[in-house]
């Protein structure tokens, strides 16, 4: 699931290529690695419901995971980052092109993909203590509360992964919002933390905080189990 490129193993830790960080330790850098699959796997689970309500066969639901997966990570997350408030539509759109034979599923596939990289959208994660509602005109978002000097205005904040989140405090829900990493977007980047901020985050999906560290601890405790189990 996690990209070695740009990764040295040096003894007990795992060292970044560039050079210009501090060593991750082998047991963070598996945390990492099951965070991005049980985000994934939940978000796998959201897009199969879209697509049912969008009007998806089960077996055009199937193939779309199908091709869905043989993309790399880093592209199967850019197409996952459909905000909530606009995943419904796209997909209806898509959905009528393929009863019209004007495309097929895979292609849509192939088409999300093209479209979100071209402007650099993928996910970040954004911790609250309090649940964020869904708005009754469908929008779900996150307004920037923090007063940020660099931007003179009000922003919202989210990591790039797991390692950088926001630690000071604990957050219940565990806000995937659609990240913006082009050049040219509205979002700030902060390379050196991996953080993103901007004055509005658009939410993708929700996950209980508590459970995805549950189920980080729970896979972590079954690898370490494995080779135990193999030697007896």
């Amino acid at each position: 699931m996690v990209s070695g490129e740009g990764v040295t193993r040096t003894g007990e830790t795992i060292k970044s290529g560039s050079g210009n960080k501090l060593p991750i330790r082998e047991p963070e850098l598996k945390r990492e690695y099951y965070f991005r699959a049980l985000v994934l796997s939940h978000l796998l689970n959201t897009i199969r419901e879209s697509l049912e309500d969008s009007g998806f066969l089960q077996s055009e639901v199937d193939v779309f995971t199908t091709e869905l997966a043989k993309l790399d990570e880093d592209d199967q997350f850019s197409v996952l980052s459909i905000p909530f408030e606009l995943r419904g539509r796209v997909f209806e759109k898509y959905h009528e092109d393929i009863e019209d034979r004007r495309t097929s599923v895979a292609n849509a596939v192939r088409d999300i993909c093209q479209k979100n990289k071209k402007y650099g959208f993928t996910v970040g994660y954004h911790l609250s203590d309090h649940h964020i509602p869904k708005a009754n005109n469908g929008a779900w978002d996150i307004k920037g509360n923090e007063f940020d000097d660099r931007d003179n205005r009000w922003m919202a904040y989210y990591s790039e992964d797991y390692l950088n989140r926001y630690k000071k405090k604990s957050g219940k829900y565990l806000y995937v919002v659609r990240a913006e990493i082009s050049p040219d977007s509205s979002h700030k980047r902060d390379l050196s933390n991996k953080w993103g901020r901007a004055s509005l985050l658009s939410i993708i999906d929700e996950c209980d905080m508590r459970e995805i560290e549950q189920g980080i601890n729970e896979a972590i405790k079954n690898e370490d189990a494995a080779p135990q189990r193999e030697a007896a």
